[in-house]
């Protein structure tokens, strides 16, 4: 809903992930983040294994993150394609993380839609 004069919309996500999610489309954007993330060299994992795109779980402390990363050169239809399916291994893991065993079906299907939502609008934006 567009912003109207005296009322200011907010985000509607009933509940804040437990990890930080981003996007990566560069290999050398992902070391990066490995060095700031602090994952030792042993730990790191391949930018992108053998698809096209892949989604990366960290925790640096109490501090949880999630990379998700994607070839560039894709036809559009196609990144959106890898982007939901890997929206969909991010809820996966955010529901065993919060422990979460039987949620609603309209429960995964808006966060699924929600974590696609802003990896498809991140994508668009880089």
């Amino acid at each position: 809903m567009a912003n109207k004069p005296g009322v200011k919309w907010v985000k509607r996500a009933l509940i804040e992930s437990p990890y930080c999610i981003g996007l990566c489309k560069k290999e050398s954007h992902f070391n990066q983040a490995m060095k700031r993330l602090k994952v030792p060299l042993s730990n790191r994992p391949q930018w992108i294994g053998a698809g096209d795109a892949t989604a990366h779980f960290f925790k640096n402390g109490s501090n949880k993150f999630c990379i998700v990363c994607i070839q560039k050169g894709l036809k559009r239809y196609q990144a959106y394609g890898l982007l939901v399916h890997e929206a969909v291994h991010v809820w996966q893991y955010v529901k065993k993380d919060l422990h979460e065993k039987t949620p609603s079906k309209e429960f995964e299907a808006y966060s699924i839609q929600m974590i696609s939502q802003c990896l498809i609008a991140a994508y668009e934006g880089s």
